[in-house]
């Protein structure tokens, strides 16, 4: 995953009209995919239900942390997926 700052500068430098002088075109694909993957992280996925001795609880979709949705019922603690519930 790449930080959300980073992505955003290659984007910055994309919109320029002098782009082409900086970056190859393979390098704006590599760009394209990593913008893609941080677009699709703030999309909210349906939390995963995991029993474990006998008790019920939510796991982020994307790490398979245990989530809690009294804690932080928009996205996972540990990846920054965002999740939704039932």
């Amino acid at each position: 995953m790449h930080d959300r700052v980073k992505v955003m500068s290659w984007l910055e430098g994309l919109a320029q009209q002098d782009w082409r002088m900086f970056h190859s075109d393979s390098e704006v694909q590599v760009i394209a995919e990593y913008a893609l993957a941080l677009l699709k992280e703030q999309e909210p996925v349906k939390v995963q239900y995991t029993a474990m001795g006998g008790l019920r609880y939510g796991a982020c979709p994307q790490c398979t942390a245990r989530i809690d949705n009294l804690v932080n019922p928009k996205a996972c603690g540990f990846c920054g997926q965002a999740v939704k519930w039932e």
